[in-house]
């Protein structure tokens, strides 16, 4: 029921309106009645009626400024506005402040009745037009999330709206891209990890990824994750505050692989300050990515590591020469071939024989170079030296293509080998002084110093290499060397301890038992000395 309120100066008019209309049929109740503006205005305010009935001459204030506190205020309430002859001017004022009708005197029933159903029928359309409102902002609501990373989805694929749109819908999914960088993320061995997990369990996979991945970036508006492609997943981060993504990389493979066992590889952007650029940062997440061919599956690789590979090298002002090369630099033979099929697409059509030749051995010439000045020694390669013979002698484009890209892949496969080694090398020069030093503190700046390398290189090359962070290699190197102590003199658990690094005996003993599944008395007992 609408409730009604009546403001009306002639009191047995007023009381005709209250007893001789039929306003329950109307789906109606009257609530209050008053003789006077002023006090109508309170009776608005307590009472919340949902339709007033008035005389525009009122005492205290009109009718008409009934009308202009109700639009002022925002009060949703209908206006029924009465009139005499007289006042029709006034009636034309009420209309203009959305009265929704207006009667003359004397007052006809029907035409009252006609006014308030009018009345009640607006309200009618209002409140099931509220409802309606409820029911899709509930439904937005319950699809925000999708609609968000179709958005997200949009812009990292390079549909980029006009400004006003692009800032309209930032604001309205609460997204914030200031200064930002992106993660691309994808799982090792794909086709292994389909064939092992059923759809819903892959599923329940992809959400605990995307759990991890959100918890260690942050509670921010600049923390977003997108499911970009069938094996690449987008985490957009704050860049601005300094952070250390390449440590946030590595702590999500951490949490994933520890949790999941699932092993995932990570390219990072540089930082961008532009929204409407966020494809080209995930192009750099997702050129980064690719390198990980070189260093093998759980790689982190860096956007600034890729041009650090390539800063300062001779390449050709072509730029699929570059492309190739900056593979090639690396040891990555897949990507080393797909960029040489881009540049094939650009000079296999043409007609010139001698183009096409000359084209191949110039490219095959600055890679070449590229890789000397990258200080890796040519001639212990098994390389083709007379590449431009080798390469003329061809007798079809085809074979030139065939010819070409087998050296390419030879170059790259031994360059990769040649960098494995010497990672090999570096790692096991490394194991060595912490076999020499573990009796005392060893820091990660002292390792580094040893092979004149930076500290964090040192950490990731010593997990790339030996699977283990550089404080688990250590503890496990100083817990051998007291399984050796113990088993061959009579040192006490503490002077143990205090030989291989470790000043706190209690601490000792933990980590000791950790490693051994028994504490140091336990192992000395029962497996130095079985006969006691």
């Amino acid at each position: 029921m609408y409730k009604v309120l009546i403001a009306e100066d002639e009191h047995m008019i007023r009381k005709a309106l209250i007893s001789q209309m039929d306003w329950a049929a109307m789906g109606c109740v009257v609530t209050g009645e008053t003789d006077n503006g002023t006090r109508a205005i309170g009776l608005l305010l307590s009472l919340k009626p949902d339709i007033l009935i008035s005389d525009i001459q009122l005492e205290g204030k009109s009718g008409i400024e009934v009308c202009q506190y109700i639009q002022g205020n925002g009060l949703s309430v209908k206006t029924v506005l009465i009139t005499g002859f007289g006042e029709l001017s006034y009636a034309k004022a009420a209309i203009k402040l959305d009265a929704t009708d207006f009667i003359l005197k004397p007052i006809d029933p029907a035409e009252l009745e006609a006014a308030v159903r009018k009345a009640v029928a607006q309200l009618d359309a209002e409140t099931a037009l509220a409802e309606e409102m409820v029911k899709l902002q509930a439904v937005v609501e319950e699809s925000l999330p999708l609609l968000k990373e179709r958005f997200l989805l949009q812009l990292a694929g390079g549909s980029v709206p006009d400004r006003n749109e692009l800032v309209q819908n930032m604001s309205f999914f609460n997204i914030r891209l200031d200064h930002y960088a992106v993660l691309a993320l994808e799982i090792d061995d794909y086709g292994s990890y389909l064939d092992a997990y059923r759809p819903l369990e892959r599923q329940a996979l992809e959400l605990a990824l995307r759990e991890q991945c959100l918890g260690l970036a942050g509670p921010t508006k600049q923390s977003c994750y997108v499911d970009f492609e069938p094996n690449c997943r987008l985490l957009v981060v704050d860049h601005e505050r300094g952070a250390d993504l390449i440590g946030m990389a590595e702590a999500i493979q951490e949490n994933v692989f520890d949790k999941y066992g699932m092993s995932i590889s990570i390219g990072i952007s540089g930082g961008s300050t532009d929204p409407s650029r966020l494809n080209e940062t995930v192009e750099e997440a997702k050129g980064a990515l690719r390198h990980k061919f070189y260093s093998g599956s759980r790689s982190v690789v860096s956007h600034a590591d890729i041009q650090d590979i390539v800063r300062g090298k001779t390449v050709s002002p072509f730029p699929y020469y570059a492309a190739v090369t900056r593979a090639v630099l690396v040891g990555n033979t897949e990507e080393a071939r797909y960029q040489f099929h881009k540049l094939w697409s650009m000079i296999g059509h043409e007609a010139d024989e001698a183009y096409i030749k000359n084209t191949v051995v110039e490219f095959i010439i600055v890679i070449q170079t590229s890789i000397q000045s990258g200080h890796i020694n040519l001639e212990h390669m098994s390389f083709e030296s007379n590449v431009y013979g080798l390469i003329a002698s061809q007798s079809t484009v085809q074979d030139v293509r065939s010819t070409a890209e087998a050296l390419l892949v030879t170059l790259s496969d031994e360059v990769r080998t040649i960098i494995s080694s010497r990672n090999r090398s570096v790692v096991d020069r490394l194991l060595q002084y912490m076999n020499e030093h573990y009796g005392r503190e060893i820091t990660l700046k002292e390792l580094g110093e040893t092979v004149y390398m930076n500290p964090k290189y040192v950490s990731r090359l010593l997990k790339q290499e030996t699977g283990e962070n550089f404080s688990a290699m250590l503890t496990k190197i100083r817990i051998q060397k007291a399984k050796e102590m113990m088993e061959h003199g009579d040192l006490k658990v503490y002077e143990v301890a205090q030989k291989v690094g470790i000043n706190d005996s209690r601490y000792f003993s933990q980590m000791f038992k950790k490693h051994a599944g028994v504490t140091p008395l336990d192992y000395r007992n029962r497996y130095v000395s079985p006969e006691k």
